[in-house]
């Protein structure tokens, strides 16, 4: 670390250097190249790399930072994957795991899982949470080591005991669906309730999921209503199209509520939800918690159609389509088509 009384000593001597500013004066319309080079290249910087270039790891560390963000420097992903690798080389667990993640992305060096699985796991075995979970989530998808559920619990477990909230999460979905594991409701209510009281919408929402179906806990609607509520308040879409559900299925907080139901379909359905724009286009068409209206419906059963769903829900999508076109007039349709293409383009003009 770059002491505190060194980087004063070279501010001082550089401000020196510039003179004394007569506050009296008029100031100039622009800095001075002095003055501008000291604004975009403070000498604590220069400090920096020169110990960076003696191998102090702390400063290698916080040069990658800074072009890794573009902090005080201009975004520089190679430097910063250079900085990482000769911090990562001398042992670094930090580096190492932030070196696994640029080869994993492919960011600022050529993509390579391999070489993402040996700085990952260097780092893991120094006991480093996020490489941990990081190289759990390589054997959950087989990249560039074999596939293997067993080998994802253990390192998501290792990451997990260590407070590592995704890490948690990522065991309770092994443990809820008995992949590398016996299936058991138990330990994955366990592991998402941890979570879930993180504030975690995935994990709130898969906890109200386990109380609305009572597995791994007596069930109870009201549980999993302020589990769903609070994922769906975050903007979680599957939490308000499942809450959306029990509003229209009466098990929420009135009976039958279906302009409760048709808000937080429309909030889902807003975020590219199939089955909640299906679900809302099928309300519009009959007039269900809001008034008919057929261009409306066509629209949603449309984009519903469009979206990465099962194979038989697009099948039932396209059927209740094609019936609804043929209660409609032409001029109608055409609106519809032209709302969805507004929509799609809307959708890929949004920052991802």
């Amino acid at each position: 670390m770059v002491g505190y009384s060194f980087r004063l000593t070279v501010c001082s001597a550089l401000l020196a250097s510039l003179g004394v500013f007569d506050l009296t004066d008029a100031a100039p319309a622009y800095p001075s190249t002095e003055v501008s080079q000291f604004l975009t290249n403070p000498p604590d910087f220069d400090v920096l790399l020169h110990a960076a270039d003696q191998g102090d790891i702390d400063s290698q560390k916080q040069l990658a930072d800074r072009y890794s963000r573009g902090d005080g420097v201009p975004e520089d992903l190679t430097k910063a994957a250079r900085w990482y690798h000769l911090a990562a080389e001398q042992g670094d667990p930090e580096a190492q795991s932030s070196l696994g993640l640029m080869y994993m992305n492919g960011r600022g060096v050529k993509k390579n899982s391999d070489l993402a699985v040996k700085w990952y796991r260097l780092a893991a075995e120094q006991n480093h949470a996020r490489a941990q979970y990081n190289l759990g989530l390589l054997y959950e998808k087989g990249e560039g080591v074999p596939k293997s559920d067993s080998e994802a619990l253990r390192w998501h477990r290792l990451a997990a005991e260590q407070r590592y909230s995704a890490a948690q999460y990522n065991l309770g979905v092994l443990y809820a669906t008995g992949r590398g594991v016996k299936q058991d409701d138990n330990e994955a209510f366990r592991w998402y309730k941890l979570v879930a009281e993180q504030g975690v919408s995935a994990a709130q929402h898969a906890l109200g999921l386990l109380y609305a179906k009572g597995q791994g806990i007596e069930q109870n609607d009201s549980d999993a209503i302020h589990w769903y509520r609070l994922a769906a308040d975050q903007g979680y879409s599957q939490a308000q199209y499942d809450l959306g559900l029990m509003h229209i299925k009466g098990r929420a907080d009135r009976a039958n509520d279906p302009g409760a139901a048709r808000w937080l379909f429309q909030l889902a359905a807003d975020q590219g939800h199939a089955g909640a724009q299906y679900t809302l286009g099928m309300m519009y068409a009959r007039g269900q918690g809001t008034s008919q209206d057929y261009v409306a419906a066509l629209t949603w059963l449309s984009l519903a159609a469009t979206q990465n769903a099962p194979a038989e829900d697009r099948t039932q999508y396209k059927t209740e389509r094609k019936e609804l076109v043929g209660q409609m007039t032409a001029e109608q349709v055409v609106t519809a088509n032209r709302q969805v293409l507004e929509w799609l383009q809307s959708q890929q003009r949004q920052p991802n």
